[in-house]
């Protein structure tokens, strides 16, 4: 059961991809519902890009990478604006079945994951607690943490780890961004409007 529970998730995943239409600035995915409009001055990033952007944080502090790629691991989409000193600002977005061990309410959801959060950084602190929200006219929750950022080069970075997370159907979005703390006043502005250019219908295979 559990090996034909896998084989369709993994279609449903291709079949995701499969949909990725990019216009210019504008995704689309038709089968999840999704549409956004980035800033002209970001890029969407390929999936090997954002890996090696999470390999190149330091193994120093114990479960870093594990807790980013445990929250981050199979994004549909991802826009980040390039600069030249690190971080570069990224929002990511990924769909994922509900497990039916899941909590489906969306505050009590990001209340489990901001407590997981100090095992991962030492300075974790949640600066907005999780909440009801409306995203794109669906009803979800919002949370904000911060916490220092070490890079392999050595340096330091204050950084702000915002999340959506949104429920439709039998499955769930979870939307991530990290920016520095605190974040330029173009960026935080360029942030704010492609979030509210984000459009989310249901999921077609749910």
């Amino acid at each position: 059961m559990k090996f034909l529970l896998a084989i369709a998730m993994i279609a449903f995943a291709l079949q995701i991809f499969a949909q990725d239409i990019y216009t210019n600035n504008i995704y689309t995915n038709g089968v999840i519902g999704v549409s956004v409009e980035k800033d002209s001055g970001w890029e969407f990033m390929p999936e090997t890009e954002r890996q090696s952007a999470v390999l190149s944080t330091t193994e120093d502090h114990a479960g870093l990478k594990a807790y980013i790629l445990a929250h981050m691991s199979k994004p549909f989409v991802i826009i980040t604006k390039p600069r030249q000193t690190p971080p570069q600002p990224t929002i990511t977005a990924l769909l994922a079945p509900l497990d039916s061990n899941t909590s489906t309410n969306p505050v009590e959801v990001l209340q489990q994951m901001t407590a997981s959060g100090p095992r991962a950084f030492n300075d974790y602190h949640v600066a907005v607690q999780p909440h009801i929200v409306e995203i794109s006219g669906k009803n979800g929750a919002y949370c904000k943490a911060t916490y220092t950022l070490y890079l392999r080069n050595g340096d330091q970075v204050p950084v702000s780890f915002e999340t959506w997370y949104i429920i439709r159907g039998n499955y769930y979005f979870l939307i991530g961004i990290v920016s520095r703390q605190p974040e330029d006043e173009d960026t935080a502005k360029e942030i704010k409007e492609m979030m509210a250019s984000l459009k989310i219908g249901d999921v077609k295979n749910n």
